[in-house]
């Protein structure tokens, strides 16, 4: 899984998304309360997404990339659209407006940060975070991250 910078002077993770099979992503995501059988084929993100991105977003593909997740989840009533690799369209509703079951960008985003986190290759498991994010963000921005760092335990 290429999630960190290989170049030491990136601190920050880029908030991108690539999906290429939404619908085998999302079924396994669902179907367990931890550490579900997901694929970094299926979806991916960060640097990896970041590469792909520069590499091969032409015609159609291009939307199958979802960026600025943050500035998205920040806005009262943006939606995100986008067509995966398989050509499976989705349209996502703002981030306030989502509900428990429908698919949460930020959710799987921070999903892959406790994986990256908690790869069963350290032999630590972290149990307590420091979260950051704008003090203008809701309180369901937290939720979803912490949501998402259970599921990767």
């Amino acid at each position: 899984m290429e999630f960190f910078s290989k170049n030491p002077i990136e601190y920050e993770n880029p908030t991108i998304m690539h999906l290429v099979d939404y619908n085998t992503f999302f079924e396994q995501y669902r179907k367990k309360c931890g550490r579900p059988e997901t694929k970094w084929e299926d979806l991916n993100v960060s640097f990896k997404a970041k590469s792909q991105l520069v590499e091969t977003a032409v015609g159609f593909n291009f939307f199958s990339y979802i960026i600025d997740l943050k500035q998205w989840s920040a806005t009262d009533n943006e939606r995100i659209k986008f067509r995966d690799s398989k050509e499976t369209e989705k349209d996502i509703l703002p981030y306030l407006q989502l509900g428990e079951n429908d698919f949460d960008p930020i959710e799987v985003y921070a999903y892959y940060i406790g994986l990256a986190i908690n790869n069963m290759h350290q032999g630590t498991i972290y149990t307590k975070y420091l979260l950051s994010y704008p003090v203008m963000y809701e309180k369901t921005q937290g939720t979803s991250y912490g949501r998402a760092l259970e599921k990767a335990f």
